[in-house]
């Protein structure tokens, strides 16, 4: 299934808006939002890990839903508001999330460290931690008025007072067994407890007594694992390790129903009732989660599946149901959150699939038997001979609880049946006894040799209707070999397979009542046309019409022309599907013989049509296409033929009463010449065969021919291949050859290179020696530079120290003079 639907992706935000603009559910597309959370790494390899919802919970408006995911984040998605917020980021797994009815801001979490907490979703806050519990939390209830909650573990059971946010009391003695599940009644103050032993109580809250314990005559183990109950807490329903769900009368305490699940389902893994006015009442719709996968709604009171969603690649883990039975909240496998919508799916997405079968029923109830009465079907008229509606027929007897009175009733006030009962009524006015064994020994021998090729000759644009077709069209030829000789049976069945896609059993069933009842006499002169049923069309439209008659006459056109193709076809070639489901409601709820008074009176209303063809192809043409005639005309003609046909033309006294197909085993059907259809067996068979003899000479002369055409091929290739050789080696030849020639204009090249450079390199070494030696010049000129240099200081210094010590010697003469002259003064004066 295609499905459209907006994804939001939180991607880590704590708060926003859930779409931009409103998703809304349409035909075929019940899902409208998709949630889920991708959050990237950062760093510089950055990955997307998808954080997996595992717990959902609506609040008691059904606007509202709280989620916990496998890190412990709660969010709340208001779907009135178009918002959504993160509670609160515990970071512990958590293992349930229920909201509080009575205080509507509070949800209560169960902790895989087996702690239960209660939080405020609006002001986010942590409102209270309890303790108690030795292991895992997998349950929680709240009761109506708010004040007590209910937590169980595998081996305890704790009531908690949410005023106090303590201990009430403590329920133990489990460990042995085990606890499965643990909740409060809505309407009362009783509990519902079921062990892993499958034995279910009722206790009071109040004073802890065991008022009642739920038993069940079936002796099997039945592995419940998840219940149910009503709003008005009446019906109470279990499932669990089996295809069987049993429903209880909480009133009498009393199993009042067992139901067996489509074959497809081996365990049943959550269940809930749709609490809402969309059915009759509470009890009738229950949605059903299996081991597939798939979520189912099936209608209880009338054992029927009403809808589907789900698929193998959108497989549901988990759901959960708004109290407004508005929306459904599917966890997928992927762990993201998918809504639906359920009036949608209940009013669009509505399947004729196989119906749930009831199996059990504890309580009988005998039918009476009724009064024989000869009215008129739909009429209040008397008439002289024997009813459509015969009253002590076989065919009033119906299973169920169905009244065919209160039905025919349903018809002559509407017209028609309500259409989404209607196949569930057709099943039930035919009573198919859905011969499970019979048909699937059938079904075993696999395609029938004449409807091995069906698709060239019946070509259908839907492989899956092609091969239902074929292999309801295989197991009729199986249970009578006439049916693989004839050649209309594919249109006169391809409509009831269109009815019924996805049920074989009862696409066979209600083909074999409609050719055992509705086809009386049709193969007495098989392959002819059935000459008596023409005769006596001819006969009533002679009687009633017989200008049209005689106007057939003179066209030139048989009964086997404008009577034989609206009856081979069932009709479904000159009208719409919602027609000839209209006159099938009326064909199916009378007499056989009552087909024949409506092919006589479309004659009558398409007379106008009929008088204006002047050749016969133009009458046949009309009887293969719609036409434009009013079909509740041609049932009110149908009634009126009915009770004014004369005795010696009353088809009925040449057609038997409806007659069902029989429990267990079908009968056998061996009304047509067996010599002929022998015949047309052995002929079809030796045809068969020379078929496959000409295909396998065919064959082998094809594949002479091929093998023949494959080896001119292969030669042909070989020499155009060894040409190619040649000519790619003699290219291959030239082009070394260049190679060769452009390697040795590389090697000159590169020897002049070579030259050049050690040309260079010798330039060079020469330039730095003349560099070397230049610069070792350099060196001796300052070094002799420098010696001059520190010669002349030397010279200078010298010259220095010998002035001053001449001016030394010069100084000492003079003081010896002068030491003298004053030696000498004082020896004068001596």
């Amino acid at each position: 299934m295609s499905n459209l639907y907006y994804v939001l992706d939180l991607g880590g935000r704590d708060q926003g808006e859930l779409w931009s603009r409103k998703p809304v559910p349409n035909k075929g597309n019940s899902s409208f939002l998709l949630i889920n959370q991708i959050i990237k790494s950062k760093g510089l390899l950055s990955k997307e890990n998808h954080v997996r919802f595992l717990h959902t919970s609506f609040d008691v408006t059904g606007e509202r839903i709280a989620t916990a995911d496998h890190l412990g984040n709660v969010y709340v998605f208001n779907l009135d508001k178009n918002w959504f917020t993160l509670v609160c980021k515990t970071g512990i797994p958590l293992t349930n999330i229920v909201w509080n009815a009575s205080r509507i801001n509070e949800v209560l979490i169960g902790l895989s460290n087996y702690e239960l907490r209660c939080y405020n979703v609006v002001t986010k806050a942590l409102v209270s931690i309890m303790k108690g519990h030795t292991s895992t939390i997998h349950s929680i209830s709240i009761r109506r008025c708010g004040r007590y909650a209910l937590s169980s573990s595998f081996d305890t059971t704790i009531l908690w007072d949410l005023n106090t946010y303590t201990k009430s009391r403590t329920l133990i003695g489990a460990q042995e067994v085990g606890v499965q599940q643990v909740f409060f009644l809505s309407n009362s103050n009783k509990i519902v407890t079921c062990f892993k032993d499958d034995s279910l109580f009722i206790w009071d809250s109040e004073t802890m007594k065991c008022l009642h314990q739920l038993r069940s005559s079936v002796g099997a183990k039945l592995g419940f694992k998840c219940l149910s109950v009503t709003n008005d807490s009446r019906i109470l329903v279990a499932g669990g390790r089996s295809r069987y769900i049993y429903i209880w009368n909480l009133d009498s305490y009393q199993l009042i129903q067992i139901i067996e699940l489509p074959e497809k389902i081996t365990e049943v893994q959550h269940l809930e009732f749709v609490h809402d006015n969309l059915s009759v009442n509470q009890m009738q719709l229950l949605a059903i989660l299996g081991q597939d996968g798939v979520l189912r709604f099936i209608d209880t009171h009338l054992c029927k599946l009403e809808a589907d969603v789900g698929s193998a690649e959108e497989k549901i883990h988990s759901f959960t149901l708004s109290k407004n039975g508005r929306y459904v909240a599917a966890i997928l496998e992927n762990g993201s959150i998918l809504f639906y919508n359920i009036s949608i799916i209940l009013n669009h997405l509505h399947k004729d699939t196989q119906p749930v079968i009831r199996k059990v029923q504890l309580k009988k109830e005998n039918n009476t038997s009724q009064e024989k009465k000869k009215t008129s079907a739909l009429s209040g008229h008397s008439n002289t001979h024997a009813s459509m509606a015969t009253e002590d027929s076989l065919y009033r007897e119906l299973p169920k609880g169905l009244d065919m009175k209160k039905l025919r009733k349903i018809l002559k006030g509407f017209g028609e049946y309500p259409a989404k009962y209607r196949l569930f009524i057709w099943k039930t006015i035919l009573r198919l006894p859905e011969n499970h064994i019979a048909f699937d020994m059938l079904a075993k021998k696999g395609i029938h040799s004449s409807f091995v090729n069906i698709g060239e000759n019946f070509p259908i644009k839907s492989q899956k209707l092609l091969r239902m077709l074929q292999k309801v069209l295989s197991a009729l030829a199986y249970w009578s070999p006439i049916f693989g000789e004839t050649e209309y049976l594919p249109m006169m069945i391809f409509p009831i397979i269109k009815l019924f896609p996805n049920n074989q059993l009862v696409c066979f069933e209600v083909a074999a009542t409609l050719l055992l009842t509705w086809c009386q006499k049709w193969f007495e002169f098989f392959p002819n046309p059935p000459l008596t049923i023409l005769n006596i069309v001819e006969t009533m439209l002679g009687y009633h019409d017989p200008s049209l008659l005689n106007h057939f006459i003179k066209l030139d056109v048989s009964t086997q022309l404008y009577a034989w193709p609206i009856l081979y076809t069932l009709f479904s070639e000159i009208m719409t599907k919602d027609e000839w489901l209209v006159v099938w409601d009326n064909l199916f709820s009378n007499h056989p013989a009552f087909m024949l008074y409506f092919a006589v009176a479309y004659l009558i209303q398409s007379r106008q049509s009929l008088f204006s063809t002047k050749l016969k192809e133009d009458v046949e043409f009309y009887f293969h296409h719609h036409n434009a005639v009013d079909i509740t005309l041609v049932i009110k003609e149908t009634y009126r033929l009915s009770t004014s046909t004369p005795d010696h033309l009353d088809p009925k006294k040449m057609l038997q009463d409806f007659t069902p197909l029989t429990d267990g085993q079908y009968p056998i059907f061996d009304c047509y010449p067996s010599f002929v259809v022998d015949y047309l067996v052995e002929e079809r068979e030796r045809i068969r065969d020379e078929e496959l003899e000409y295909l396998r000479q065919k064959q082998l002369t094809f594949e002479f021919k091929k093998q023949k055409e494959l080896t001119n091929k292969e030669e042909v290739a070989f020499y155009r291949e060894q040409d190619q050789l040649l000519k790619a080696e003699q290219q291959r030849r030239e082009l070394i050859i260049k190679e060769e020639n452009k390697l040795a204009e590389k090697r000159k090249k590169l020897f002049a290179v070579r030259r050049e450079l050690a040309l260079r390199e010798l330039e060079s070494h020469d330039i730095v020696r003349r560099k070397f030696l230049q610069y070792q010049r350099n060196l001796k000129n300052i070094e002799v530079q420098r010696l001059d240099d520190e010669l002349k200081r030397k010279i200078i210094q010298g010259q220095q120290e010998y002035d001053a010590v001449l001016e030394t010697v010069e100084i000492k003469g003079l003081e010896i003079e002068a030491q003298k002259r004053k030696f000498q003064q004082n020896r004068t004066g001596k």
